[in-house]
């Protein structure tokens, strides 16, 4: 990072013999802006070192290695997509249509994904269940994605027991309370039972005014749900909060998607 500025020098092709005392100083001062950060970089010659070489900004190119977020699968959709995602919620159906296989297979996919995030991302799991109920890892805070806490995530999913009929409001209200930049709901199908739809969507609405917060959708449904009215309906309004909200509605089937893991 001793990089020589030479207004002249208009080809990366060699690394700089001696140090820019500019260069030296913003380092020592902290807090550079980002145009005073310059990392020199350059190309040896046949002729060995020569003053030169453009400026490369400090840190992995594009985003794509360093500690940052990754490319992470939920239910196939990109969690980082887009949006580098540091703050994540996932909210989830856990009402009695969930019991058994489906649940097992949520927390499975939930697992898999919380356990690639990056220590430097949070993240909270919440379910909505037995009426007005809900539960989270933490219903206080994001989690850091540490190995303890995703340990804790296993406890937690590992306890939970799906139960009741379903109201969503609760466990979006708590999901809004921890201030995560992107959210992911997912319903097994029909999820009106004790809130109308159009409740739903303008609490979302009231929550996220701005829209700043992200949120994507899932449809986890059995195959031989898929013609239903009723799932008709649960999946065109997942459609229309993720669009209103910045995101992508998936809808995935056990069958087809597990198959394929």
């Amino acid at each position: 990072a001793a990089q020589m500025v030479d207004a002249s020098v208009t080809q990366s092709d060699a690394f700089s013999e001696s140090k820019n005392q500019n260069l030296s100083e913003t380092l020592a001062q902290g807090n550079p802006s980002e145009t005073s950060m310059p990392i020199g970089t350059g190309l040896q010659t046949s002729s060995g070192l020569s003053s030169g070489g453009k400026l490369a900004r400090f840190g992995p190119p594009g985003g794509g290695t360093g500690i940052g977020p990754k490319d992470v699968l939920f239910f196939g959709d990109n969690v980082n997509n887009g949006g580098n995602a540091y703050k994540i919620v996932f909210i989830c159906d856990g009402t009695g249509t969930m019991v058994g296989l489906k649940k097992e297979l949520v927390a499975k996919e939930l697992l898999k994904t919380v356990g690639q995030l990056k220590p430097i991302q949070e993240f909270n799991i919440v379910f909505f269940h037995e009426g007005s109920n809900a539960s989270a890892v933490d219903a206080n805070k994001l989690l850091p994605a540490t190995k303890a806490n995703k340990d804790r995530a296993f406890s937690f999913l590992n306890r939970f027991a799906a139960a009741g009929k379903t109201d969503p409001i609760p466990a979006i209200e708590l999901a809004f309370k921890l201030k995560p930049q992107l959210i992911y709901l997912l319903s097994d199908g029909a999820f009106d039972d004790l809130t109308p739809y159009d409740q739903v969507v303008a609490a979302i609405n009231k929550l996220n005014p701005d829209k700043k917060v992200k949120i994507n959708t899932v449809m986890f449904y059995n195959s031989e749900e898929k013609d239903t009215a009723s799932l008709k309906k649960a999946e065109d309004v997942l459609k229309k909060i993720a669009s209103e909200n910045g995101g992508r509605q998936n809808s995935v089937t056990p069958e087809t998607f597990f198959n394929q893991q």
